[in-house]
C-alpha cells in the first residue's frame, strides 16, 4: 500500500486556478459540505408569456425516491408512503417542482407470503405531488414489488423427498415465500396527469417567503444544464447514507464515490489486483468443489441502495487468511453524472471473521470496526495502480459516525467519504514522458 499525498485545500485550490496542477495529480483534500444558501431564482410572473403559458404539461416526468420501507407483512390497502422529488422539474426555467418536495402513495393490493413457495406482492399508486404554493398536482404511475418465491426450492425438496420417503413429500406444500418490501430509497419515475394551469404571482408570492428564511433551497439548475449533473461537492448531498438488506434494515455506509466510465471503473480494480465476485449460486457451488481454498472470489450477500442491488462486487485477499478474511466493496451506479461522467456510489469493509446474526439464527462474516480503513485501503490500492485523477475527502452535513451492519455488528467512522476520479491507460499514456528521452 502507498500513502495518498496530502496537499492543504487552499494550496491545491491556487494550483487550480493556476492551471499548475498535473491532470493525474493524486492528492486528497477534504472539503466540509453545508447546506447551500438561498440563491437567485428567475421570476415566475416574468417567465411566463403568451408564447410560453405558465403550465406544467401532461407528461411530465418526476422522479421519486421512497422515504421509508414498507412490507407485505404489516402493510395494509389505504395505507400512504411519501416520496421526494430527486430532480428539479422546470417550467419556462423556473424550479415549478424542486428537488425535496413531497409526493404521496397509496398502497391499492398486498399479498402476503404464501404457502407453495409464493412471495409476497405489494402494489401502489402514486397519487398527487403538493407544490411550494400549496396546491396539488395529479400524477399517474403504479409501483409493484414481488416478493421472492421458493417454488425451484420447493419443488426439489419434494422431488428428493419423496425419493427417500413419499408420504412425507406433500409436507413441503406448506414453505412460503419471502415478505414483498419496497425499500427506502427505491426510485420511480411517475408523469403528471393533465394539464395543470400554474399561478405565477402564487409562485412569486411563495418565492419571496422562501428567499426571507435563513436557509434557502439549494442551488437550482437552468434549463440547459441537465438535472443530472452535479459537483463533487454536491454528491454527498443527494447520496444515501447508508444501504440496507433485502428486509429493509440499515447496514454499510456509503463511504466511496468514483467519477469515471464503466470500463474505467473495471480496468481500475483489474488493474489493482481486485477480483470481481461470482454472482449465480451456480458458478459458486462449482468454483468451491474445484477450488475450494480460494474464498476470496465467493459470492458477496446483496444489498440495496436505490432499490437494487449492488452492480459490482469486488474482493480483494487478505495476506491473513483467505478463509474467514477478505477485503471487498459493493459498487452501485447512481443517476448522477460530474462533468459528463457517471458517478458510482460504493460501501467497502474488510471481513476479519465469523459472528452469529442479530436479526436471525445463522452465522455472518464479522467486519473490522474502523471501517474508515478499508476505504482508505481502497483509495491506496488504486492509487498505487496509476488510476487516480484526483481524490479527495468529503464531510456531509449528516456524517454516519457510528452505526450496526445490517446483521447488527457495530463499525464507527470519521463520517468522511473518498471521492475518487479515475483515468484509463489512454490517459495515462497522453501524459506520460517519452521513453526515448
Amino acid at each position: 500500500m502507498c500513502r495518498l499525498q496530502q496537499i492543504r485545500p487552499a494550496i491545491l485550490l491556487g494550483l487550480l486556478l493556476t492551471g499548475a496542477l498535473p491532470a493525474a495529480a493524486q492528492s486528497i483534500v477534504c472539503v466540509t459540505v453545508k447546506r447551500s444558501t438561498a440563491t437567485e431564482l428567475p421570476c415566475p410572473a416574468a417567465a411566463a408569456s403568451a408564447s410560453h403559458p405558465f403550465v406544467l404539461e401532461d407528461g411530465t416526468p418526476v422522479k421519486l425516491r421512497a422515504l421509508r420501507s414498507v412490507s407485505s407483512a404489516n402493510a395494509q390497502p389505504g395505507d400512504t408512503v411519501d416520496f421526494e422529488v430527486i430532480y428539479d422539474v422546470l417550467q419556462n426555467g423556473f424550479p415549478v417542482i424542486p428537488r425535496g418536495s413531497v409526493a404521496q402513495a397509496t398502497i391499492t393490493a398486498v399479498h402476503k407470503k404464501r404457502r407453495m413457495g409464493r412471495g409476497g406482492k405489494l402494489r401502489l399508486r402514486l397519487d398527487f405531488i403538493r407544490l411550494r404554493t400549496g396546491q396539488t398536482v395529479a400524477l399517474r404511475s403504479e409501483k409493484e414489488v414481488r416478493g421472492e418465491g421458493h417454488k425451484t426450492v420447493m419443488a426439489t425438496g419434494m422431488a428428493v423427498t419423496a425419493l427417500a420417503f413419499y408420504p412425507a413429500a406433500p409436507a413441503l406444500l406448506f414453505v412460503r415465500g419471502q415478505e414483498s418490501v419496497l425499500l427506502q430509497g427505491t426510485e420511480v419515475t411517475a408523469h403528471v396527469h393533465g394539464n395543470f394551469p400554474l399561478d405565477a404571482a402564487r409562485f412569486d408570492r411563495a418565492l419571496t417567503a422562501e428567499s426571507a428564511r435563513a436557509a434557502g433551497p439549494a442551488a437550482m439548475p437552468t434549463a440547459a444544464t441537465p438535472a443530472n449533473q452535479v459537483t463533487l461537492e454536491q454528491i454527498p448531498t443527494l447520496l444515501p447514507r447508508r444501504v440496507l438488506n433485502g428486509q429493509g434494515h440499515e447496514g454499510d455506509m456509503v463511504n466511496l464515490v468514483f467519477v469515471g466510465t464503466q470500463d474505467q471503473l473495471e480496468e481500475a480494480f483489474a488493474q489493482a489486483g481486485w477480483m470481481e465476485t461470482i454472482r449465480s449460486k451456480s458458478h459458486a457451488f462449482w468454483h468451491a468443489a474445484h477450488d475450494p481454498k480460494n474464498n476470496v472470489a465467493m459470492p458477496m450477500s446483496r444489498l440495496f441502495l436505490f432499490g437494487r442491488a449492488q452492480d459490482y462486487g469486488y474482493a480483494k485477499e487478505d495476506t491473513v487468511s483467505t478463509v474467514t478474511r477478505r477485503h471487498h466493496l459493493r459498487i452501485w451506479k447512481t443517476d448522477y453524472e460530474v462533468a459528463g461522467y457517471p458517478v458510482w456510489a460504493g460501501a467497502a469493509t474488510h471481513d476479519i471473521g465469523i459472528e452469529k446474526d442479530q436479526h436471525k439464527w445463522s452465522l455472518t462474516h464479522k467486519i473490522d470496526p474502523e471501517v474508515d480503513q478499508e476505504r482508505d485501503f481502497v483509495g491506496e490500492c488504486l492509487a498505487t495502480a496509476s488510476r487516480l485523477a484526483e481524490s479527495q475527502y468529503v464531510l456531509p452535513a449528516d456524517p454516519v459516525l457510528e452505526a450496526t451492519t445490517a446483521t447488527g455488528g457495530s463499525y464507527r467512522s470519521n463520517g468522511k467519504i473518498l471521492v475518487l476520479r479515475l483515468q484509463d491507460n489512454e490517459t495515462l499514456l497522453a501524459g506520460a514522458p517519452d521513453p526515448a528521452r
